[in-house]
């Protein structure tokens, strides 16, 4: 049987996501619901003045952690195994992992909300329902190191390397006369 990760975007899932997570490692499944917010966020962000509203509101309140906290009584597939959590952190009593690009990640870019909640954050990374933090370079990493107290949840610190699958192509050759 197949273990299931369920995949939680932030907001709506970027294109090169979707194409991550269509070839699965052997025994995982992922499973990607569309869900109300991405379709309203989709929606929201055709109009011309959607981001600057969404950066206004982005400088009153920590709308990266108030988002998921309201998300933790969403309905999410049935069998769930594991949250894998792009970008955020995950307020449900189960199992998840979040992958980064870099600490603000976690409260929309802002260097005054990451101040004002480190402790916070430090202490959802550190939850034993935190498995993993992932991160596809040396600088994110860094970031969260130079940035947080990791003293409590380092191990869970990984980086992996972006990966393809190999594409066989023939030769194509070209004569010039």
């Amino acid at each position: 049987m197949n273990k299931k990760i369920y995949v939680e975007p932030t907001w709506k899932m970027h294109s090169s996501y979707r194409g991550q997570f269509l070839n699965p490692p052997e025994g995982y499944e992922y499973l990607i619901k569309k869900t109300v917010s991405e379709n309203t966020f989709k929606t929201f962000s055709k109009m011309s003045f959607s981001y600057s509203v969404l950066t206004q509101l982005e400088r009153m309140v920590p709308i990266y952690i108030i988002k998921p906290y309201f998300e933790r009584f969403k309905k999410i597939p049935e069998g769930v195994d594991l949250t894998y959590s792009i970008g955020h952190l995950v307020f449900r009593k189960q199992p998840w992992v979040v992958e980064l690009e870099t600490v603000t990640n976690l409260v929309g870019g802002s260097q005054q909300f990451l101040k004002r909640y480190k402790v916070f954050i430090e202490n959802m990374l550190s939850s034993s329902y935190c498995k993993k933090i992932i991160f596809f370079n040396d600088s994110g990493m860094k970031s969260v190191s130079q940035s947080l107290d990791c003293s409590k949840f380092e191990q869970k610190m990984v980086k992996i390397n972006f990966t393809i699958h190999r594409k066989i192509s023939s030769k194509i050759t070209i004569k010039r006369e």
